[in-house]
């Protein structure tokens, strides 16, 4: 079942009803997004529906909505209507032009003109996901309601196979020896930057002609340099590294 705010347009919600059963109620005043249901595992899923126009209109109270939104569900998505735009110069400044369909649905014609650059929009979004909440634009309440259902079908599935063909898991264990991993550790100045200058390869030829940290770092210069892969550059940098060189 998906849960359906009383405000939202009935004619998504008619078209939901061909396939999943819903309930409306004021789930807004309730702390809810705009439509809701539970998936497989018992998980929240929302959805917070905003028409275009309205999201570039007030970006910033559409960002206070979700936040909101997000309080009361385990996942949010973004649901953008009628989104379909392209950028333009408004008042000489970059901006956004949007189109709507016509009446008999064949054609798509010029509509509003928002004081909101593409890349703004774009960013703005990106952040988003970032923050967790993913977006999926539609083109009208038609697909807007397809998008619900496929959304809600989609969330019953205990398994996916997007991707699992392509993409197998890499388990790597690797037993790390502590005394390799903490010459690794140690920095250096380099200007107002520090880095690293032992890598894998270089800490475990030490430990391993020497055994610890401990025998490395009572060595002087010229000892270290005998190891293989280590040189006087490197043997300096690490005593100096510790205080053991001052110059």
């Amino acid at each position: 079942m998906i849960f359906c705010d009383i405000f939202e347009p009935t004619n998504i919600e008619t078209i939901i009803q061909q396939s999943v059963p819903t309930y409306k109620d004021a789930f807004n005043n309730k702390g809810f997004p705009d439509y809701t249901w539970i998936d497989t595992i018992n998980r929240r899923i929302g959805v917070s529906r905003k028409k275009l126009g309205e999201l570039l209109s007030s970006i910033d109270a559409t960002e206070e909505q979700l936040g909101r939104d997000m309080e009361s569900v385990d996942e949010l998505i973004l649901l953008i209507e009628d989104c379909f735009y392209s950028p333009i110069l408004y008042n000489n400044r970059p901006g956004i032009q949007t189109w709507i369909p016509t009446k008999d649905g064949k054609f798509i014609r010029q509509y509003r003109k928002y004081n909101v650059s593409v890349s703004l929009l774009d960013s703005w979004l990106y952040q988003l996901s970032k923050a967790g909440i993913s977006h999926i634009k539609t083109f009208d309440y038609e697909h807007t309601a397809s998008c619900l259902v496929s959304l809600y079908h989609s969330s019953q599935k205990l398994e996916h196979s997007t991707l699992r063909r392509y993409i197998k898991p890499k388990m790597i264990h690797r037993d790390w020896n502590p005394q390799v991993l903490t010459l690794m550790g140690v920095y250096t100045e380099a200007g107002k930057k520090c880095r690293t200058f032992l890598g894998e390869k270089k800490a475990k030829a030490l430990i391993d002609r020497y055994g610890t940290v401990w025998e490395i770092l009572n060595q002087d210069a010229q000892e270290l340099a005998k190891t293989e892969n280590i040189g006087i550059v490197d043997a300096t940098k690490l005593l100096k590294a510790i205080g053991k060189i001052r110059k």
